[in-house]
């Protein structure tokens, strides 16, 4: 029973060594895909564990380790190799601090507690945005698509090692309404991204990236709405 999760994160890793493999040989398509079936892999391998009872401190670790071969490295030799003609050595910098923030995600999130739901954007996470620039880039001009990638990693890097909150759908509780709503849900988004996974992909990424600063920026605006409706109430009752 411990041995069927850790099959999985084997897959994981598996998949993100392909994708450097297909990098290498510039198939950047086929190593953009392999990182979306390991990400695939590495919720499985959680949800199995926790379902079967069978977690343990090695899954942890290994899960740990697959994860930053198959979402930090590979993402940032994919980057960098995709985009390399287009941005020079210029590229190979931001793809390495992306690499070394994928890296202290990881590590801080080995250290913090880990019953907290809201722990900066997610290494998978990250992953995806990468995967998302490259099917969108078939589609784009690259000449004047690379600054805008440029940054795009760059503001995802920052992310990973910020202290914006992110929702992790790893802790909701099931109840039976709640796993019909969530089995509904799932199967329609299967279901649209492997009929457009082009545009599906990049789509739900980028909605779920740019949902930590908009609820970042939101609560600070309704805390100083607070704070001013409380020292404007205590100036009149003085």
């Amino acid at each position: 029973m411990y041995l069927f999760p850790n099959l999985f994160t084997a897959a994981n890793l598996l998949a993100g060594f392909y994708s450097i493999v297909f990098s290498v040989r510039g198939n950047f398509f086929e190593a953009a895909i392999a990182i979306a079936l390991a990400v695939v892999f590495d919720n499985l391998d959680g949800k199995i564990a926790r379902m079967t009872g069978a977690t343990s401190r090695f899954g942890f670790e290994y899960d740990s380790l697959s994860d930053l071969v198959s979402f930090g490295a590979a993402p940032a030799i994919l980057f960098y190799g995709y985009f390399y003609s287009f941005t020079g050595d210029i590229g190979m910098v931001v793809s390495a601090i992306y690499l070394l923030a994928g890296s202290l995600r990881l590590a801080k999130f080995n250290v913090t507690n880990q019953s907290d739901r809201y722990f900066g954007l997610p290494i998978p996470a990250g992953a995806l945005v990468v995967v998302s620039m490259i099917l969108l880039a078939g589609r784009l001009d690259l000449s004047s698509y690379k600054i805008t990638a440029l940054m795009l990693l760059f503001i995802t890097s920052y992310l990973m090692i910020s202290n914006i909150r992110y929702e992790s759908f790893k802790h909701i509780t099931m109840t039976k309404r709640l796993s019909i709503y969530l089995f509904a849900i799932t199967t329609i988004v299967i279901i649209v991204v492997m009929m457009r996974p082009r545009i599906a992909i990049p789509v739900i990424t980028f909605v779920y990236l740019f949902s930590g600063p908009v609820v970042f920026v939101s609560r600070l605006a309704r805390r100083k709405m607070r704070n001013y409706r409380a020292t404007k109430e205590e100036g009149e009752n003085a």
